[in-house]
């Protein structure tokens, strides 16, 4: 067999083999899968600590700043959804001002250009 055969039968046995080994651990642990599927949907979201009482069969504490309206909120109290909202109007505004500073240099130069031209 040539080299490039030898390199692909060993891909293949280190997939299958990892393959297998995932999904014994999967298999294994689907109470914990379940459990953690099921905080995904409900808080989006899961910090290191909640993955780690998931882990130790524990109840899962709501992630900081975790509201029952849905929302995660900052120390000002503002959602996380409202600040993301607020940095996406800032940024657009900051592109449009930047695009806009942009077109006026284009301008001045093709104004200075046919000065020059003019001459």
């Amino acid at each position: 067999p040539d080299t490039a055969a030898l390199i692909d039968d060993e891909v293949k046995d280190i997939v299958d083999r990892n393959y297998k080994r995932a999904e014994e651990i999967l298999t294994k642990h689907i109470e914990k899968l379940h459990t953690m599927a099921e905080a995904l949907i409900k808080y989006e979201t899961l910090f290191d600590k909640q993955i780690k009482q998931i882990m130790e069969g524990e109840a899962i504490s709501p992630p900081e700043g975790w509201k029952d309206d849905g929302k995660f909120y900052t120390e000002k109290s503002k959602s996380v959804s409202e600040v993301a909202k607020t940095k996406k109007t800032t940024t657009v505004k900051k592109t449009t001002k930047a695009a806009s500073d942009k077109t006026t240099t284009v301008k001045r130069v093709r104004k200075t250009k046919k000065n020059t031209d003019d001459s």
